[in-house]
């Protein structure tokens, strides 16, 4: 009777036994498989970076893209596939990128590229604009329009000795932009439209700096407004964001070398810390060929190139 208690109790110990390895192993293969796209995930991105560094803009879009349909809310994925597409001269889709980043993730590093790469492009549109409206063949006066063929029309009103409204429009790929130009003792204001209903109202001092960026929805509610401060160089030396109630979200500075090149400019957590900073490198004619980018560790994490 005893040596067959004991060959129950030796026989439940084995089946014991048999059921706790068949589950550590059952963990083992569970955790693996649950591991195993992240690493994938690391790896394209670690590919994706060697591809931007090399220049293999292409192959980089390929492996951000790669990383994101495995981790959708992968900040580094969406800058680096924006910084790609800048490489390839497509700054329409790095936008596109870092919009459906920050959609997906709602990080403030993807909105402080998305704003800075935006107004690049704002710049360029302006200066469009002045060469425009600067032209001597281009006349307008209160009792006269001339239309410019296509995409601009300028019309000049004289309300008042000291005030002259101008208004511009001119129309660019999936974007309209409408400028509406008040010049008085105290400077300007301008605003811009966009295709998604959005807007945005910019503010100017007597010299013609620009000294507020108001952003606007598609109802017309105010999400974040910039301040622009300058040197005595006209130079502009830090652009803070700002969220509806006053807080500061984050901001830029910017360093110069004698001739005025911007030559650094770096981005800075609300609280001060260095999240990151490019520098910037210009060819013998002194225009700009690259910016180097390095997170707030001094770590290279890319470079966009012009």
């Amino acid at each position: 009777m005893e040596q067959k208690k004991s060959k129950v109790i030796i026989i439940s110990i084995v089946v014991a036994l048999v059921l706790i390895v068949g589950t550590i192993a059952t963990v083992s293969v569970v955790s693996r498989s649950q591991n195993e796209p992240t690493k994938v995930a690391s790896q394209k991105l670690s590919l994706g970076q060697k591809f931007l560094l090399d220049l293999d803009y292409e192959k980089a879009v390929a492996e951000f893209n790669a990383v994101i349909e495995i981790e959708p809310r992968n900040v580094d994925a969406y800058i680096g596939l924006a910084d790609a597409y800048i490489g390839l001269g497509d700054e329409e889709k790095a936008i596109e990128a870092l919009e459906k980043g920050y959609e997906a993730t709602g990080d403030e590093t993807i909105k402080a590229k998305l704003d800075e790469l935006k107004r690049v492009e704002e710049t360029t549109v302006e200066t469009t604009i002045a060469e425009v409206t600067t032209t001597p063949e281009i006349t307008t006066t209160a009792e006269e329009t001339t239309t410019v063929p296509e995409t601009t029309t300028t019309v000049a009103e004289t309300t008042a000795p000291e005030v002259t409204t101008t208004v511009a429009t001119t129309t660019a790929p999936k974007e309209t932009t409408i400028v509406i130009t008040t010049t008085q003792s105290t400077g300007k204001t301008e605003r811009k439209d966009y295709s998604n209903g959005s807007y945005r109202i910019f503010e100017y001092n007597s010299k013609g700096q620009r000294i507020k960026i108001s952003f606007y929805s598609s109802d017309g509610t105010l999400e974040q407004y910039n301040i622009l401060e300058y040197d005595s160089k006209n130079n502009l030396i830090k652009e803070s964001a700002y969220t509806l109630d006053g807080t500061l979200a984050c901001y830029w500075t910017y360093e110069y070398d004698s001739k005025g090149n911007e030559i650094k400019q770096s981005t800075y957590n609300p609280d001060g810390t260095l999240y990151r900073y490019g520098i910037t490198t210009y060819d013998s004619s002194g225009k700009k060929i690259r910016i180097d980018w390095y997170n707030g560790d001094g770590l290279d994490i890319g470079v966009t190139i012009y």
